[in-house]
């Protein structure tokens, strides 16, 4: 679920862009630094966290992660420029990288050996998920509600996702 929900909240912004850029006045090398703001944020993350992860532990790593991404989501849904929207992808990168090392260290932890195969394919499918219903909701979100509703629904859902982690999640 952690990982359906980092990638729903990921695809959000490409989404709903063209209203961004229509209702904000961007030009497209505003949008290609916010994105390249957040997948070279991502990639910088991405190589300590392992060292992160094994210090702070599997639970606080995703409570960590899952917490800072929501509130990089619910942040964009409050900016008004590309400014704004390039810090908020920044957050963002900041609070999905933990989520790709900390769920393989919680597969390691919790799946035996001989069923390691089976759960990273059920994480994957959950990445897969999230990308593949986001064109289905975040346009019609946009659409009824504004473009701010798919950032609102994704935080309140790394939220939500939150809660059943913190329940059944141990070492």
């Amino acid at each position: 679920l952690v990982n359906l929900v980092n990638n729903l909240d990921r695809q959000v912004f490409a989404l709903v862009a063209p209203e961004l850029q229509k209702e904000m006045g961007w030009r497209e090398v505003d949008y290609a630094r916010m994105i390249a703001a957040f997948q070279l944020t991502f990639a910088i993350m991405n190589l300590g966290l392992g060292r992160f992860v094994d210090q702070l532990g599997t639970r606080l790593s995703l409570i960590w992660a899952i917490v800072l991404f929501s509130i990089a989501q619910f942040a964009h849904a409050l900016v008004r420029g590309p400014t704004g929207f390039l810090f908020a992808r920044i957050g963002l990168a900041v609070g999905e990288a933990p989520v790709y090392p900390a769920t393989l260290k919680a597969l390691a932890e919790w799946a035996p050996r001989s069923e390691r195969g089976s759960a990273a394919g059920f994480v994957h499918f959950g990445v897969m998920i999230g990308a593949l219903v986001a064109p289905i909701i975040i346009p019609f979100l946009t659409v009824h509600y504004g473009w701010q509703a798919g950032f609102i629904l994704t935080g309140v859902l790394g939220l939500v996702v939150l809660v059943p982690f913190l329940l059944l999640y141990h070492h």
